[in-house]
């Protein structure tokens, strides 16, 4: 009969604790933790049952106390109540995860402004703030890629603002580039057929349609920092600034 002792299972004798294995999962676990996992297959095994257990309860759990990535903007933009504010508070006293999000979007947003304030001249008018229908959808840090088959270099950004979610993927096509899109929003239905345009110094330089699943492609398009504009037929605007598309 097979032996179920953990201590008899555990290649490095005693298993790693649940505070031990928690550590592991938050990222924070010292070096001899560390190194326990990754030689001691039984420990390994029960760190990962424990991260997809962790997965698959904050994605259970999202709508009931998660904050919405809309929130987490308007948190670091100070824009929300202060009952909607202390929640958050009091979740990112519990959650490693949100508090890098939110420091990543705070050090996102101060470059940006900065950004902005040093390709404007000052002067006394106050700054235009988006309209009703106007979406600003904020990127969030870009991930790169590995080269794909053939050697094409490829980039994807994601960008979210007020019920919409924006994926963007690129990839180069000689000295140009193919760029693919897809809307995720609250009412998907509004974007059905929307208009997509790349602007650069307010010049338009390509548009395409949304087709019903919120997919939009460019192609033949020169590298360089654009902004994309989605126009939908109820006059809403999705605007994402400074899209950087690089080879």
């Amino acid at each position: 009969m097979t032996d179920m002792n953990p201590m008899s299972q555990c290649s490095l004798p005693p298993p790693l604790t649940e505070d031990q294995l928690s550590a592991a999962l938050d990222g924070t676990a010292d070096a001899a933790v560390q190194a326990h996992v990754r030689d001691c297959p039984y420990c390994a095994e029960r760190l990962d049952a424990a991260r997809q257990l962790e997965t698959a309860l904050s994605q259970s759990l999202y709508h009931w106390d998660t904050p919405s990535p809309d929130e987490l903007a308007d948190y670091v933009l100070n824009l929300l109540d202060p009952s909607t504010r202390r929640r958050i508070d009091a979740y990112l006293q519990t959650s490693p995860r949100a508090r890098a999000e939110v420091a990543q979007l705070s050090d996102y947003l101060n470059l940006d402004a900065q950004s902005i304030k040093r390709a404007r001249p000052e002067t006394n008018r106050l700054p235009r703030l988006p309209s009703l229908d106007e979406i600003i959808a904020v990127l969030l840090p870009k991930k790169l890629q590995p080269a794909l088959r053939g050697g094409l270099a490829r980039g994807e950004l994601t960008a979210q603002g007020r019920g919409v979610t924006v994926f963007i993927e690129y990839f180069s096509e000689g000295e140009a580039c193919t760029i693919t899109g897809q809307v995720i929003a609250n009412e998907p239905g509004i974007w059905d057929g929307a208009l997509a345009q790349l602007f650069v110094g307010g010049n338009l330089t390509a548009t395409a349609l949304l087709e019903s699943g919120g997919d939009f492609k460019f192609t033949k398009i020169a590298p360089g920092t654009y902004e994309l504009r989605i126009a939908s037929a109820t006059h809403q605007v999705i605007v994402v600034h400074e899209l950087a598309i690089e080879l």
